[in-house]
């Protein structure tokens, strides 16, 4: 008896409960509603986030690693990963974007010499100042990025040298032959080359004009002579009546040494 009337007290408490919880409910189901509707649009809101971070991804890539080959121009090359840079998709597509943009404007740099043909000073000039930027902005921004830092250096290092500039260039050279954090970036070597012979390249190209010569041919003994009494009429009768006979040709000869006497 005891406990079957222990197990009713139990089923009325459950009962209270049940139906206190079940007001309370009811008194706070605009709030509990809103509550739900909040996490869920959080949770749409962070998949949708998730999913643009992933486009973004996926087209800043693309832009990077597959640049459209119908660009020609690296101004315009250098628009497109500018975007990308600005639009800072994560710290290392960033880096990437600037150090496109660097390369993109040396590459134009070193095609387009002074001493190559039909250069244009302005716009080497404009890709100097594009690559400095670029290779300058990695080095504030790389971080913990030590190759992407030492090609920095290394394309500041190259952007002296085409100024004329080479003190510059080696000290550049020397901070990444030297500094024991390029050791694994595989710089090093490259950045010593470039020091050993840097003294080599101070002096412009220059190539020489070009020297034409005329050779003399001996035309002795191939004057030209003429003789119609040596035509050959039989392939074509019809110059047999415009061919001088041995009387006119001697007539006419009779008659230019006469003239000549004259």
């Amino acid at each position: 008896m005891k406990s079957e009337r222990r197990h009713e007290l139990q089923q009325d408490e459950l009962s209270v409960q049940i139906e206190k919880v079940s007001e309370s409910v009811k008194q706070n189901a605009a709030t509990i509603i809103g509550v739900v509707v909040a996490v869920v649009a959080l949770l749409a809101a962070g998949a949708w986030f998730m999913n643009q971070r992933a486009n973004a991804k996926s087209q800043a890539y693309a832009t990077l690693f597959t640049p459209n080959a119908e660009i020609e121009d690296p101004a315009a090359q250098i628009a497109e990963f500018r975007q990308v840079a600005k639009e800072n998709v994560t710290s290392a597509i960033t880096v990437q974007a600037w150090m496109n943009i660097g390369d993109t404007a040396m590459q134009y740099i070193y095609r387009n010499r002074p001493e190559t043909e039909a250069a244009d000073p302005e716009k080497r000039a404009q890709m100097l100042k594009e690559a400095d930027e670029a290779f300058n902005k990695i080095l504030s921004i790389a971080g913990n990025d030590l190759t992407a830092k030492g090609r920095a250096h290394f394309g500041l290092g190259l952007i002296a040298e085409a100024r004329g500039e080479f003190d510059a260039a080696r000290k550049h050279y020397e901070s990444v032959a030297s500094g024991k954090q390029f050791e694994l970036t595989g710089l090093q070597t490259q950045a010593q080359y470039r020091i050993d012979h840097i003294d080599d390249w101070k002096d412009p190209i220059t190539f020489p004009e070009p020297v034409v010569k005329a050779e003399t041919v001996d035309t002795t003994g191939t004057e030209a002579t003429f003789d119609p009494r040596a035509i050959d009429v039989t392939d074509n009768p019809d110059l047999e009546d415009m061919t001088p006979t041995e009387d006119e040709y001697e007539e006419d000869a009779a008659n230019e040494t006469e003239t000549s006497d004259q």
